[in-house]
């Protein structure tokens, strides 16, 4: 949303039919985040076709950086609060570790150890 797109500019936005029951669109668990290039006035949701009973909002975090965006009403778990995005080289984060590698590695086959153990 760093250009404006002729119509209404939207984080969703709604071009065709969307209306329920037969089109459910789910729109759960995103972090929406306004930043210093965002076109003015784009919208969290832009509903272009005017048809979007289908659409459902939920468990959503919105951060609209000062800009007074409305919230949508119909996301009764939203979460309206600035993230906090920080860098990487800001933290003291450790590097994953693939679960295969914390088990410990055979050095050698079974065969190997059943006769190393023989000669014990």
């Amino acid at each position: 949303m760093t250009t404006f797109s002729g119509s209404g500019n939207g984080y969703f936005r709604n071009e065709e039919l969307g209306d329920g029951p037969t089109r459910v669109i789910r729109v759960h668990n995103n972090l929406l985040a306004v930043g210093p290039s965002t076109t003015s006035g784009t919208v969290w949701f832009f509903d272009y076709s005017g048809h979007s009973t289908g659409w459902t909002f939920g468990s959503n975090l919105y951060w609209d950086a000062g800009r007074g965006m409305a919230v949508i009403t119909s996301d009764s778990a939203r979460i309206a609060a600035d993230p906090k995005f920080t860098s990487i080289s800001h933290t003291r984060a450790k590097p994953l570790v693939c679960a295969n590698e914390l088990r410990p590695r055979r050095t050698q086959t079974k065969r190997q150890e059943a006769a190393s153990s023989a000669n014990w």
